[in-house]
């Protein structure tokens, strides 16, 4: 029997660099609904992300993970690269939208995506070749997703899976632009915006 992973990372420091998309009031509006609806099924099982935080990652250049130099001197390594390749790669691309259809759980968390995510692993692939990553930090996914929701306890996965199935999803988002943030409390709880890259019309 698979269990939930608690997550104990929540609201403590720890230091990553991340590109990514924050979501638009609609979408927040949309996927809190739902977040409550999945809260009254499962009292006292979700830490459920906050409107504000929601968000699709891109791609993390530091991870919020223990690295073997300090990250903040790793990061300013190639401070200029970091910030301007994004920015070569990202002002040429006209805004998209993507369709969010499909809600999961895995052991660590329940999340939305969509079933499409070429337009996103497009920008990955020339972020990989053009920015060097430091060795520690893994390979983007590559899927198009956002994760809606941890775990505060132990249960049976399937359990979730059952309450997960019950629901649909379907939230069409625009994409305008995306950031460039340091973040010192995740998921997103604090942190700074480096760089912002709109995108063309």
């Amino acid at each position: 029997m698979i269990q939930t992973v608690p997550a104990d990372f929540i609201g403590k420091e720890n230091v990553g660099y991340v590109l990514l998309a924050l979501l638009s009031e609609n979408a927040q509006t949309r996927i809190s609904e739902l977040l409550k609806d999945l809260n009254m099924t499962l009292p006292g099982a979700l830490w459920t992300m906050p409107p504000k935080q929601m968000h699709i990652t891109l791609c993390e250049i530091i991870q919020p993970k223990l690295y073997t130099e300090d990250k903040d001197i790793l990061y300013k390594r190639h401070e200029a690269l970091y910030e301007n390749a994004p920015a070569q790669i990202l002002s040429s691309l006209p805004r998209f939208t993507i369709t969010f259809n499909i809600i999961e759980c895995s052991p660590q968390a329940v999340i939305i995506r969509s079933n499409n995510a070429s337009s996103f692993n497009s920008i990955r692939n020339q972020l990989v070749k053009t920015v060097p990553m430091p060795t520690e930090t893994r390979t983007p996914p590559d899927i198009i997703h956002s994760t809606i929701a941890r775990y505060l306890k132990e249960m049976d996965v399937e359990k979730v899976q059952q309450v997960i199935m019950q629901h649909k999803v379907f939230i069409e988002e625009e994409i305008t632009e995306f950031k460039l943030l340091r973040v010192s409390v995740p998921p997103l709880c604090k942190y700074e915006t480096l760089k912002t890259y709109p995108l063309g019309v």
